[in-house]
Order: structure tokens, then sequence, then C-alpha cells
């Protein structure tokens, strides 16, 4: 069995990609267990991004993790991605971020891709992240990053319903301009379930995250 821990700093994240790993074909099976800090979203939405305090509280968590003897950490939140290395530098185990393998997948469709973000913090971080992605496989990179208003105080009153309407009011809106569209916060994931009809690719990040994570576990016992 694949031991995984998910960190996440918001439940409405823990639940798609807990979906996601339910639904995952083929290897081993999953053995999934959560870490949930939801005072990690309030830190960081403060203080309008990730500062040392939120590394340090987020260092706590990732230690947990370890403690249960996972065979890899996936971290469910875009604005902790861009310290993926930090934290690899300090933890003996694969650590990812569930937005990355999105963002690199949406890089190789090679397209004009609009980012679309309910946290207004992971507006940059995802923006640079893609364009990242896109300058190691020598794709364009073409992309532009926007805030979908009033969806995350929607979804933090608990009005789900609202919040994947706007998501999804938005996403059509841009797919008239853009040829990709990429919901960065894996709580936006429902809210592609309205778009079946939509003529442009539209890309979440669970199914992504979960492929990104057997492939890290597959490579290093290949390794060991």
């Amino acid at each position: 069995m694949n031991k995984v821990a998910v960190v996440s700093v918001t439940l409405n994240a823990v639940l798609p990609m807990m979906a996601g790993f339910a639904v995952a074909d083929g290897g081993a099976p999953w053995g999934v267990t959560n870490y949930l800090d939801e005072g990690l979203q309030a830190n960081v939405q403060a203080d309008g991004g990730v500062r040392e305090r939120s590394l340090s509280r987020m260092t706590e968590l990732l230690e947990k993790a370890v403690e249960g003897r996972a065979d890899a950490v996936l971290l469910t939140c875009t604005v902790f991605s861009p310290h993926l290395d930090l934290f690899r530098r300090r933890f003996p185990l694969p650590i990812l971020g569930a937005d990355v393998a999105m963002l690199e997948m949406a890089a190789k469709l090679r397209r004009r891709t609009a980012i679309l973000c309910t946290f207004p913090a992971s507006l940059d971080t995802s923006l640079a992240m893609f364009r990242s992605a896109a300058e190691r496989i020598g794709a364009p990179g073409d992309a532009e990053a926007f805030l979908v208003e009033g969806a995350f105080e929607a979804l933090a009153t608990g009005d789900r319903l609202r919040h994947d309407e706007l998501v999804a009011a938005s996403a059509r809106v841009h797919a008239a301009g853009f040829e990709a569209l990429v919901f960065a916060q894996m709580s936006m994931a429902a809210a592609a379930e309205r778009l079946t009809d939509c003529a442009v690719p539209v890309l979440t990040s669970p199914a992504c995250a979960v492929a990104a994570v057997r492939e890290a576990i597959e490579t290093r016992r290949a390794a060991s």
C-alpha cells in the first residue's frame, strides 16, 4: 500500500483530494492520512503571503506527517508550493505540491492559459510556477492569472453552491479569450463538473496530483 500524508490548510481541499485518491486506477492502493491546520490559511491571508511564522508552522505539520511514516507528502495549498525545495532539503521523502503537476501539464499544452484563483495570495505564485514549468520544457508560458471575486468569501461562509457558480461563470467568461483554463485551488475542482460543454480544456489538481505522487513513490522505491 502507498502511504501518503495529505497536508492541507482548509477542509475544502481535503474532500476533493480524497475523492481523487478514491477514483485513481492502477498500481498499489492508497492509505491516506490527512493533516489539517486551518489557522495557517488565516495567517497567510492576514500577512498577505507566506511569511516566517507560516513557514515554521507548516514545517511543524510536515514533521508530524514524516513521523507517521508516510511514503510521500502532498501539500494541497498553492501558496506553499514555491517553498517545496526548502521542505525537501529538510525531510528525506518525496514532498509534492498538488498544483505543481497540474501547472506542468497546463504548460505542456502550449496554449494561452487563464489561471483562475479564489485565494488572492495564490495569484502571483500560481502564475510564477506556470511560467517556471513552461521555461523548463521550452513552452511559450503565455498565461494570465485572475481572481474569482467573491468565491473565497462564499466558501468561507459554507455557501458551496455560490462558490461553484462564481467559478463556473468566471471560467465561461475567460474561455472566450483563452485556449485553456486552470483552477488553481483544489477547492475549485467540483465547479469543473458544471463545464462539461466548455470549448477549452479545464485542468484541476486532484487527478494530476495522484499521478505525480504515485510516480514519486515508485521512483524512490526503484532507487532504494
